[in-house]
């Protein structure tokens, strides 16, 4: 094989995240399982034969021309993440910086940026990325702010910049008409719960 051809992952990746999405979650459940979807997809003009093409269209800007686990636990984390009501916070920003930008598509990924800016004052002096890619070995107690992240991951370049890409290209059109595709499989999915605690409820009441 020369230099100038593509080494490519000789085992299949797991698209599992660093923490699995919290049981009743709904959003997390649901952008988890989007994700692994998305990621199970073909690209089209893509080599039939190239693992995990998906992973490598999404990240396709990234420095690195080749992904392995890291990336892949990346990208399932980021997806659980979007779930939860912080990521769903840096959407809501993101769209509002679509609103007014002419370069729409950096929308999500300006938001990313002011989310994931250090203080030292805000989440014992955490970065936001931090706090997504650390073990659960690193949580702890912290002065004078309870529970937290206690021990900063080392994290590496490429980990951020893989992070960076993603909210990159959640600014694409591909990304958005995921994000959309994520947002209303939740609020289906929290209407079907929301009929079933009714009927839970109206049942006990009728039986009382």
């Amino acid at each position: 094989m020369s230099d100038e051809q593509l080494e490519l992952p000789e085992v299949p990746l797991v698209h599992a995240p660093i923490r699995m999405p919290r049981e009743n979650h709904i959003g997390e459940q649901v952008f988890y399982e989007k994700w692994l979807e998305l990621m199970a997809q073909p690209v089209p003009f893509w080599d039939d034969e190239h693992p995990e093409p998906m992973l490598h269209s999404v990240l396709g800007h990234h420095r690195k021309s080749v992904f392995g686990q890291r990336e892949a636990t990346i990208g399932a984390t980021f997806a659980v993440w979007l779930g939860c009501n912080a990521g769903q916070s840096i959407v809501y920003e993101g769209r509002q910086h679509r609103k007014h930008l002419l370069k729409s598509a950096d929308c999500y990924l300006l938001s990313w940026a002011s989310a994931n800016r250090r203080f030292t004052w805000l989440n014992g002096g955490a970065r936001m990325v931090e706090y997504m890619l650390a073990p659960d070995d690193h949580f702890g107690p912290i002065f004078p702010y309870g529970r937290g992240l206690a021990r900063i991951p080392d994290l590496t370049a490429d980990d951020v910049e893989a992070m960076d890409q993603l909210f990159g290209w959640l600014g694409t059109d591909d990304g958005e008409a995921w994000l959309v595709e994520c947002e209303a499989a939740v609020q289906s999915r929290q209407a079907a719960a929301y009929r079933a605690e009714q009927r839970e409820t109206d049942d006990f009441l009728r039986t009382a």
